[in-house]
């Protein structure tokens, strides 16, 4: 397995990207065709909701495990792991929900090579370049996932200038859900815009001459509530505001160390304010975009607990400042 693993690893030019071919012209009208077909196929099971609703009302049975958020959720579930396991395409919260219902699921995934511009945390959005063989992946893994998503995992960059036959790479134990954000552009260049929403880990593989397959389970806080809620509110005002003056920090910097490129970057971000997440755990992602490290990035994607993640990138953070407040000084 693991040297069927390094096989596929070492035809890939990751991140996602590869040689344009001729266009093929109809992945964008395959997708929506899918889709279509799904919510055909959910229509006719929510007719087999309202029959049963129907049903249970006439014959004089209780009802009340319509009447709660829970129990409603509960029933929904139900359908919702009809239309999944009959392979028709759900929406990623429907998704989740049967995926939080089954605990396990195989996900059909695209293998990406770790690099410093790698982006690969919730919250974080980037755009993958398809190749024509890609796109055809991309088509095959949304039916056998049953989800629009772009499920990837990562695996460490060895053998850049080495004999990559002879590597053997290192995987990393947490994956990503990517929600598609713009598809107007597969046909045209193989690009699409996506923006990480959930982690998974990772807990078995299987390697087939088609297929990386991975059987993986919602990776999640463990912390349903904060320990100290007032503490947390602070540190995320600290992280707003550190982030924000380094980011001004290093327009600062760039400019005077005359770096184009990175300076125009900079000017182009929006502040952390003014596009914040109302979830404190992806707003703790969101805060290292672009300023970690990708070990960095790789130790706060594993932390599943929330209180202990943004203190930790408070702390990152406020080393940075002062770091760059130091360069600034000496230039």
């Amino acid at each position: 397995m693991e040297s069927q693993k390094n096989e596929v690893i070492k035809k890939l030019k990751m991140p996602i990207i590869g040689t344009q071919l001729k266009p093929s012209g109809g992945f964008t009208k395959e997708i929506l065709q899918i889709i279509r077909d799904s919510n055909d196929y959910i229509n006719v099971v929510n007719q087999e909701i309202i029959k049963d609703k129907i049903d249970q009302k006439l014959s004089g049975n209780d009802l009340s495990f319509f009447d709660t958020e829970k129990t409603l959720e509960e029933h929904e579930v139900k359908y919702l792991k009809k239309v999944y396991d009959n392979n028709h395409v759900l929406n990623i919260f429907n998704f989740l929900l049967v995926w939080r219902e089954k605990k396990n699921l195989d996900l059909s995934v695209f293998v990406s090579k770790i690099t410093e511009q790698s982006n690969l945390l919730p919250g974080e959005r980037t755009v993958i370049k398809f190749s024509e063989i890609e796109k055809v992946q991309f088509l095959k893994k949304i039916k056998t996932n049953r989800n629009v998503c772009v499920a990837m995992i990562f695996v460490d960059n060895k053998g850049k200038n080495t004999n990559e036959a002879a590597i053997s790479h290192n995987m990393f134990p947490i994956g990503i859900m990517a929600h598609p954000l713009d598809l107007s552009l597969l046909d045209k260049s193989g690009e699409i815009s996506v923006l990480n929403l959930y982690r998974f880990k990772i807990n078995s593989y299987n390697v087939t001459s088609t297929d990386f397959l991975v059987n993986a389970e919602l990776f999640v806080d463990n912390n349903k509530h904060l320990n100290n809620f007032e503490l947390t509110q602070e540190n995320k005002k600290i992280i707003m505001n550190l982030y924000d003056k380094i980011l001004e920090l290093k327009i600062k910097y760039t400019e005077k160390m005359g770096d184009t490129k990175e300076n125009e970057k900079f000017r182009h971000l929006e502040k952390i304010t003014d596009r914040i997440d109302e979830y404190v755990n992806y707003f703790s992602f969101l805060a290292l975009d672009i300023h970690a490290t990708i070990p960095t990035k790789l130790q706060m994607m594993y932390t599943d607990n929330t209180e202990m993640r943004l203190e930790n990138v408070k702390q990152f953070l406020m080393q940075i400042y002062d770091e760059l407040k130091i360069k600034l000084r000496g230039l």
